[in-house]
């Protein structure tokens, strides 16, 4: 009895060992993804085609049209300013600031107020430029606010009246594994196009531009997502620890020299192609910006301080302290339908019951 009763003990305690190590090599998987992501810079395997399911299916974006881009549409028409006086502004040709009441609407039109609703996206040119943009101003990035907001750096957009700057900002995720791909001016044909930035799993091309903040010219080493939390690399990310306790320290190392160079191509600019993981990412679900972060262009295009010919290249507002409103969130599990009445076509009458006949009463005989 004594010797079957550790024969029966030995299989018990095998089978303990067994689910602690099946658990333990599901948590180090976990973290061995995260470590890749956050290792690759948030790059896309090349083997995957956009097949794949988004991390939240349900707040995924539309899948978008395979790599390569459309024929370039021609460029627009601009109605040209008065020269400008000479300045100090370096090698740049900088356009008179048009009074407030002349002061061009912005011009991304295709791309204004669709939100989640357009699904054609792609990485094609939006607008164009006859000269190249500033360069990079120096700025602080200011702390995170909350979890699980993405960093989206400041820029140089393109008006009739010059080059003004949009400021960098938290907005936060629009869904759970989203990441922000800036937009970058790319030089083609004598001008410069810009080309999206976009929302996606992965980081894509954005001309090689070093941003800063982990935007080192290819790839996003800032953070990585690891199930439904972002995790912030405090080397290149400003955290405010009081609020967000997923973080760690990995140190970065720059794809392209931090010089400010804002542009790809041409005279002066980055010399920087697309690799297969970056044009890999244009094959996979993608969002264009929020509605929000449309706004945060609007506004700058009607600050007279935000342009180049005014600022000389050192704009007002370079950062914005407070981060974009939410436009939404992950969504929650959707509740049951509610069973409800079926609806009846117009103009026809409504079917009631037929009324239930009475047995019929005895005839009772006349006293």
């Amino acid at each position: 009895m004594r010797k079957t009763g550790k024969l029966g003990f030995l299989p018990v305690l095998v089978l303990v060992l067994l689910t602690a190590a099946a658990g333990c090599h599901k948590n180090d998987s976990a973290q061995d993804q995260g470590a890749d992501a956050a290792a690759n810079g948030n790059l896309a395997p090349v083997s995957d085609n956009g097949g794949a399911a988004p991390v939240n299916e349900s707040a995924a974006p539309p899948t978008a049209p395979a790599y390569p881009t459309p024929p370039r549409a021609p460029a627009p028409v601009r109605q040209t300013s008065p020269a400008p006086a000479q300045d100090n502004y370096p090698a740049q040709n900088q356009a008179q600031y048009a009074p407030q009441d002349q002061q061009p609407q912005y011009q991304d039109q295709q791309n204004q107020n669709q939100g989640y609703a357009d699904q054609g996206y792609e990485d094609q040119v939006a607008d164009y430029a006859p000269e190249p943009p500033p360069p990079l101003p120096e700025y602080q990035q200011p702390p995170c606010p909350d979890p699980n907001y993405i960093w989206t750096p400041g820029y140089w957009f393109y008006a009739s009246a010059g080059y003004y700057w949009v400021p960098g900002v938290w907005a936060f995720a629009p869904y759970t594994g989203a990441l922000w791909t800036p937009g970058y001016w790319g030089y083609d044909s004598n001008r410069y196009g810009w080309h999206r930035g976009y929302w996606g799993r992965y980081i894509g091309y954005y001309g090689g531009v070093n941003y800063g903040n982990g935007y080192v010219g290819r790839g996003y080493y800032g953070g990585y997502w690891n199930n439904n939390q972002f995790h912030y690399n405090r080397q290149v990310t400003n955290v405010n620890v009081t609020n967000i306790h997923n973080t760690y320290i990995t140190k970065v190392v720059n794809v392209t020299t931090y010089n400010r160079v804002s542009y790809n191509g041409g005279p002066g600019g980055v010399n920087l192609r697309p690799t297969a993981p970056e044009l890999a990412a244009l094959r996979q679900p993608r969002l264009p910006e929020l509605a929000v972060q449309q706004q945060n262009k609007v506004a700058a295009s009607t600050n007279r301080a935000q342009f180049a010919s005014v600022n000389r290249g050192r704009p007002q507002t370079v950062v914005m302290a407070r981060p974009l409103p939410v436009e939404r969130r992950a969504p929650a599990v959707v509740p049951a339908v509610q069973q409800r009445e079926p609806v009846r076509p117009v103009n026809q009458p409504a079917v009631r019951p037929a009324p239930q006949e009475r047995p019929a009463q005895p005839v009772r005989p006349a006293p």
